[in-house]
């Protein structure tokens, strides 16, 4: 048997034969043909969950969880036993979720509109509710159950559609409060209905049955319709449709992609056996898998197959038979608001997009409502394109906070509410006077006329130039004049001196140079590595330094400048404040506001951001380097910790100080 209700099937026989407990044993089914692949991993499975059953007390309890709220991309790993492991998407343990049972529990998962987790528990033919922090409302969810429950899904009406995969093997379905509505009986394989999911129309049923299919059941005519595919490497467990229609499968050893023809088009092989479990990550471009008997745990990448996280569940079991990610790709309509910069001056327009998506597909046409609380409240409305985002834009007149939420009503007439993003709006800056005018030519000397800026050299120049407000520039010591592509007095006048410079004209910088953009913004074009082209950006909001290594092949660096004192800004209150009250504030030290087409990179205290193309912002703080994505893709090193993620539109990350 080589899965994970085979074998804790046979741990849970054992013990009762041990402790003569005279309630009904399931009968052991038979053996599959691949148990020799997978035989000794399977008896340190069942030797590792004896240990932890003699151990525990057999029956139900009332006990909850901590409370710590469900955060979006947060993973939950079923360690088998009874509890659920609550990491945050780094593979840190945030709380334990307890079902109440421990008799071998232990499952897929799935999550309603509301967040609210529900967890099959297989051989306690039952499943467990929790709230979105975690709290158990329901140990024992739900009735009709023949024989047991493995993995479950929800549609927009917030009904459970749960697979069984022994005894009767029909699919339930079940409403909010765990009444049964129908029944299905599906075709089957070499099992029951083991693990289902719900297609974007919400009548389609695609289901593994441990065989080397995935089946297909149309659950509003009762109808079983071809096989979605054939011919995988068997057995296949836990699967997810993704938006295209495809489909993510684990199968033993291996997971497979898809195309939403049912062809294989891509495999991965992480380095586990028995890949059981798989769940969507909500940034749609990766997934999660974990082996059954050793609890290892990844995350990987769709297109190119790297392991982007790996870290263990943890159990005392060794056990990990499911998976699910909050905010991962579902059945329900949903509406997400993009995380904005986190201020703006006050009097300028800001531009809110919120993404209307069903089962992951983006919905043209939907009206969507936006709500703004706080210093600026007010409303406004947009409708979605065929990318499924809708814009709203506003400007905030009052110096304050605001909170946004989005909000869109469903087929079904339900009003779904985005997440809360929230805007903070600053006071105007006033520039500073403008320079003396330029005094005349002595007699005798010519004004020079106008010239046109020379191309930028690679690890040489820089041509930089006002886009709004006021840049000011300081040449690096030692910079010769010819450097800064200024034939003409009128520059050199100004350059004369250490501090810094206003830039009236667009003008060539040798690298090195610092720009203060505190009060406008400035466009930099720089060589690359190709002859002849040159790659360029917007930049606004602080002080930075611009590097270039010909070495690096073209890629510009830009290092944030802090405008203020860690020392003085970030010390704690009161001089006998013990280290364990010791808090960083979010108090801001230096920042760079970024829009670029090419290879930048901006440089904080703790992380760098790199792009090809995007907008982005980085803000150095007290406690670390925020980096926040508004467009495109960014690749996030962080020094202290010595690793490197990848952020999306909408997503942030804080390398923390020490």
């Amino acid at each position: 048997m080589t899965r994970w209700g085979a074998n804790t099937k046979i741990a849970r026989a054992s013990l009762r034969q041990e402790d003569k407990v005279q309630r009904g044993v399931a009968a052991v089914r038979r053996e599959h043909a691949t148990f020799s692949r997978v035989r000794s991993a399977a008896r340190v499975a069942i030797a590792a969950l004896l240990v932890g059953v003699v151990s525990a007390a057999i029956g139900t309890s009332t006990a909850a969880a901590n409370g710590v709220p469900l955060a979006k991309g947060d993973v939950l790993a079923s360690l088998g036993d009874g509890t659920i492991a609550h990491f945050d998407s780094s593979g840190t343990l945030k709380d334990t979720l307890i079902t109440g049972f421990t008799e071998f529990a232990g499952g897929g998962m799935c999550f309603d509109s509301a967040h609210n987790v529900y967890a099959t528990l297989f051989f306690a033919q039952t499943l467990s509710k929790f709230d979105s922090s975690g709290n158990l409302l329901s140990d024992a969810f739900g009735s009709g159950f023949n024989s047991d429950p493995e993995s479950c899904t929800v549609d927009a009406s917030n009904d459970v559609f749960v697979g069984q995969a022994d005894g009767s093997k029909e699919v339930l379905k079940l409403n909010a409060s765990g009444e049964v509505l129908a029944s299905f009986a599906p075709a089957t394989e070499s099992r029951g209905t083991d693990w289902v999911d719900l297609a974007a129309d919400q009548c389609t049923l695609r289901y593994t049955s441990e065989g080397a299919t995935v089946k297909a059941y149309d659950a509003c005519t009762k109808e079983q319709l071809p096989d979605f595919a054939a011919e995988l490497p068997a057995p296949c467990y836990a699967h997810r449709i993704l938006s295209n229609g495809g489909e993510l499968v684990a199968c033993a050893n291996s997971i497979v992609l898809l195309d939403p023809t049912g062809k294989i088009v891509k495999t991965y092989e992480p380095g586990g056996t028995e890949l059981f479990a798989l769940s969507l990550d909500p940034d749609r471009t990766s997934f999660w898998t974990a082996s059954l008997f050793t609890g290892q745990i990844w995350k990987i990448d769709i297109a190119s197959g790297t392991v982007l996280e790996s870290f263990n569940s943890g159990g005392t079991s060794g056990a990990t038979p499911g998976l699910a990610v909050v905010g991962e790709i579902t059945a329900q309509p949903s509406v997400e608001l993009a995380v904005p910069l986190p201020e703006s001056q006050v009097g300028t327009p800001y531009t809110f997009t919120a993404t209307v998506t069903e089962a992951g597909v983006p919905q043209k046409g939907i009206p969507v409502a936006f709500t703004v609380t706080g210093a600026n409240a007010q409303s406004g409305a947009g409708t979605s394109n065929e990318a499924g985002e809708a814009s709203f834009t506003y400007r905030g007149e009052h110096v304050g906070t605001d909170q946004i939420f989005a909000s869109f009503v469903d087929k079904l007439g339900h009003k779904d509410t985005s997440n809360g993003v929230t805007k903070i709006w600053t006071a105007s800056k006033v520039p500073p006077p403008p320079p003396p005018p330029t005094p005349p030519p002595p007699p005798g000397k010519k004004e020079l006329p106008p010239f046109k800026l020379p191309a930028p050299v690679l690890g040489k120049t820089v041509n930089v130039e006002v886009v709004s407000g006021v840049v000011f520039v300081k040449l690096p010591p030692g910079a010769h004049l010819s450097l800064a592509g200024s034939p003409g007095a009128a520059f050199e006048s100004l350059s004369k001196g250490v501090g810094f410079i206003p830039l009236t004209e667009a003008r060539q910088i040798p690298v090195g140079s610092t720009l203060d953009t505190t009060g406008g913004v400035a466009r930099l074009t720089t060589a690359t590595a190709k002859p002849g082209a040159v790659q360029f950006g917007n930049f606004g909001g602080g002080f930075f330094t611009i590097l270039q290594n010909r070495a690096q092949r073209g890629l510009t660096n830009l290092n944030i400048v802090n405008a203020a004192s860690p020392r003085q800004v970030c010390a704690t209150l009161g001089k006998k404040a013990s280290a364990a009250s010791k808090r960083l504030s979010k108090k801001v030290l230096g920042r760079l506001n970024s829009s670029a087409h090419g290879k930048f990179t901006t440089r904080g205290q703790y992380s760098s951001a790199t792009v090809r193309g995007t907008i982005w912002g980085v803000t150095n703080r007290c406690d670390g380097t925020f980096t926040q994505v508004s467009r495109g893709v960014v690749t996030v090193r962080d020094f202290l910790r010595r690793k490197t993620l990848t952020l999306r539109a909408g997503q942030h990350y804080l390398a923390k100080a020490p």
